[in-house]
């Protein structure tokens, strides 16, 4: 056993550094005996150690979670060393001393070693608190310059929106301070401001519309910013700083916003982009942005910092047994927070989570926060089987702990995306590229969910913005088309009933079902502009019949988009007065889940429809709140039963009684009863005897074209059947003809 000499206690003594031999007992845990002098700092911590093993667990309980690791270095016998961290303790004064623990193997020996870090922790503390102070005057500055960006982008897709020609509004931007370009969604730049000019110290603007200045941007910031180029493609709002380079190569920092502008239709027309350039500001803290590279709201790495260790795990990983995971984590509706309780009440939260998301994860893990309300972790895996998903519940529960704010209580949901390294991705930027397209998709699920990373996700991503950008130009094309289906009457009823049903026939890919580009045009917008064309069409259709002698009552579906709209009502009425067809020939059917969400604001509008004489479905009653006391309080005309129940008729029980406590309970509220999905003679039989008024499936007539239609109606008028579709055997044997996909 090597002893240290008096001068070497001396010397360590004022380092503050105290080493002790750890004994490994079968029985228990280690024990350690101390081989330099007491320091000063122990005795106000412990007393004057007594001669034989010292209890070092009683006295710094830390150090419990810390011997594991310690033990299994030991166990090795190799050189080496391992370290706990810094943890605080107060002595019998009442003075905090910041201490780190040093697991070392050194010739065979097992040591134990104690540093005191006060006296350099406080100094590093004092500098800390320095940078912080000019960190949140160059933040509050840089707030400050966001506001007025944001506020100079929702002025002027005001004016867009308002339909100002762009050449006027050129002349209300040019002198603006900040830097402006609208550009098409591509990129083409459409008009700028002097400022923008200057930026880049460009002579004039010729140069900057020969290129895409946003795919400049994207290229720029990707280094920073993996997630922009799948933000700007799927049209939504980017905000960021990030180094750029003018015409001749000079750096500079750009503060840069990207706002998308929408159409009438819905479809992105335009982005707005504001530019300032922060050199300066960036000058003026890099030196303790530098020296931490840590954020200065929940003392976490910071981006730039975050990289760098990602870089560092990646190109250490082939030489380990381990998997990386990184969770993308993004924090759902904080901007909420900001705006109801203020920032300071935004920092508090970003605060407790930081500290919750710390604490779920085993040392030598990356905890990072990446700006605003995104976090990252990496994680350290063994290849021994890991349930990836359990991993990410628990982040999130941590996440979703009630928070306190003063009188307020708020509950945080995430969204979490995962990718593995390197099965993900071989370097930062690929890995973290497909770490936010997994967060993407699990906000798009609901928000509240994690999703790990497949190749499936790239590609139905990217099969999502072709077909995203196809859709766009679908109504130009004249792309779409109607297909009706009629209602087959099972009572003494005078009316004919179709509904209108669209159907797009891709130029490349052929017929796309309405379940795969219906969604996607209600996430963007698009659903607005053909739901209008459908309506119109329709109509127009309708009025056609009409005029043929036959009496016509045509059903179109709404979605939650379009009735949300405050010119909706103004719509129906414009179509209606274009086509001339009389409002009681149209009837809209609105799905259970829109009405119930808006119940007080719709329930307004559908009265308004009805008292000109349009007629209201309840479509997909049943598979949304299933609940029979709300419909006495609803404005409509007809009630739609869900095909979900008429599938296992007459042979489910549950789906037989409800089916006719349904029917029994709308027609006493003097409604009509629709049946959807009837394919079957059994289940027919079982509508027909409990008095279903009408059905509509495949047993009697598939979606057809107006032609076809055409030769249905008049083979009902040569049998003379009236003016309605019946369930006459012969008629529905010869009449039912192919499905239109």
């Amino acid at each position: 056993m090597v002893k240290p000499t008096a001068l070497l206690d001396s010397i360590l003594g004022e380092l503050g550094i105290t080493v002790f031999e750890a004994t490994q007992n079968s029985n228990a845990g280690p024990t350690f005996e101390l081989l330099t002098a007491s320091p000063s700092w122990g005795e106000a911590l412990f007393g004057t150690a007594e001669p034989g093993p010292v209890p070092l667990t009683e006295y710094f309980p830390y150090l419990e979670s810390f011997l594991p690791d310690a033990e299994a270095l030991w166990t090795t016998g190799n050189d080496g060393s391992r370290n706990s961290g810094i943890w605080a303790e107060v002595d019998r004064e009442g003075n905090q001393h910041h201490l780190e623990a040093l697991a070392m193997v050194k010739d065979g020996q097992k040591l134990l070693v104690l540093l005191n870090l006060t006296r350099t922790f406080e100094e590093r503390h004092n500098v800390y608190q320095r940078a912080r102070e000019l960190s949140l005057a160059n933040e509050k500055l840089i707030i400050q310059l966001n506001q007025r960006q944001r506020e100079l982008q929702d002025s002027i897709g005001r004016q867009i929106s308002g339909h100002q020609k762009l050449e006027h509004l050129s002349e209300a931007i040019e002198d603006n301070t900040s830097a402006v370009l609208i550009c098409k969604p591509y990129g083409a730049a459409e008009i700028m401001n002097r400022s923008f000019v200057d930026l880049y110290q460009v002579p004039d603007d010729d140069r900057l519309k020969s290129e895409s200045m946003l795919d400049k941007w994207v290229r720029e910031a990707e280094s920073i910013y993996p997630e922009i180029q799948r933000v700007v493609d799927s049209g939504s709002y980017w905000e960021g700083e990030f180094r750029s380079y003018g015409e001749k190569g000079e750096k500079k920092w750009v503060r840069l916003m990207i706002g998308p502008v929408l159409d009438r239709q819905g479809s992105l027309a335009h982005f707005i982009c504001i530019a300032n350039d922060i050199t300066e500001l960036k000058k003026a803290g890099q030196e303790f942005e530098n020296l931490t590279e840590f954020d200065f709201i929940t003392h976490l790495p910071n981006r730039r910092h975050f990289w760098k260790q990602l870089t560092k795990l990646i190109d250490e990983a082939p030489d380990k047994d381990n998997l990386l995971a990184l969770f993308y984590i993004d924090l759902d509706h904080f901007k909420r927070i900001n705006d109801t309780l203020g920032h300071h009440a935004g920092d508090y939260v970003l605060n407790a989570i930081a500290f919750r998301l710390a604490r779920c994860v085993k040392r030598g893990d990356l905890v990072a926060h990446l700006g605003g309300d995104e976090f990252a972790l990496v994680l350290k895996l063994t290849q021994a089987p890991f349930d990836i998903g359990q991993i990410a519940q628990r982040v999130q529960a941590a996440v979703g702990k009630e928070i306190f704010i003063e009188r307020d209580s708020l509950n945080v949901t995430s969204s979490v995306g995962i990718a593995i390294h390197p099965e993900d991705g071989r370097e930062a930027t690929s890995l973290m590229k497909h770490a936010d397209l997994a967060m993407y998709h699990a906000k798009k699920s609901g928000r509240g969910q994690y999703q790990i990373f497949t190749p499936s996700l790239d590609y139905d991503f990217s099969q999502k913005l072709r077909l995203e950008n196809d859709l766009k130009t679908a109504l130009e094309q004249q792309q779409f088309r109607l297909v009706y289906q009629p209602q087959v009457c099972s009572r003494e009823e005078n009316s004919l009933r179709l509904e209108a049903l669209i159907r797009w026939e891709h130029p490349t890919q052929g017929n796309i079902p309405p379940g795969k580009f219906i969604p996607l045009a209600e996430d963007t917008g698009l659903i607005i502009g053909i739901g209008v064309w459908v309506m119109e069409t329709a109509c127009r259709q309708a009025r056609e019949f009409l005029d043929e002698g036959f009496d016509i009552v045509m059903a179109v579906n709404i979605s939650a988009r379009q009735i949300k709209q405050v010119k909706f009502l103004k719509q129906v009425e414009s179509i209606l007065e274009t086509t001339g067809l009389p409002p009681r020939h149209l009837e809209l059917e609105i799905t259970e889940s829109t009405l119930m969400e808006e119940l007080d604001n719709v329930n307004e509008l559908l009265q308004s429809l009805r008292a000109m004489g349009v007629s209201i479905t309840l479509d997909d009653f049943g598979c949304g709140f299933s609940s029979l006391s709300y419909l006495k309080n609803l404005p409509v005309d007809n009630l739609k039963l869900d095909r979900s129940f008429i599938h296992e008729l007459p042979f489910n029980e549950e789906d037989k009684t409800i089916t006719t406590s349904v029917i029994n309970l709308a027609h006493d509220l003097k409604m009509t009863v629709i049946a959807e999905g009837v394919e079957t003679k059994e289940q027919l039989r079982f509508l027909d005897e409990k008095g279903c008024d009408y059905m509509q499936g495949f047993l009697f007539y598939y979606p057809m074209e107006t032609v076809k239609i055409r030769e249905v109606l008049g083979k009902l008028h040569e049998k003379g059947m009236g003016s309605r579709f019946t369930m006459e055997p012969e008629v529905v044997r010869r009449e039912k003809n192919r499905p239109i996909h």
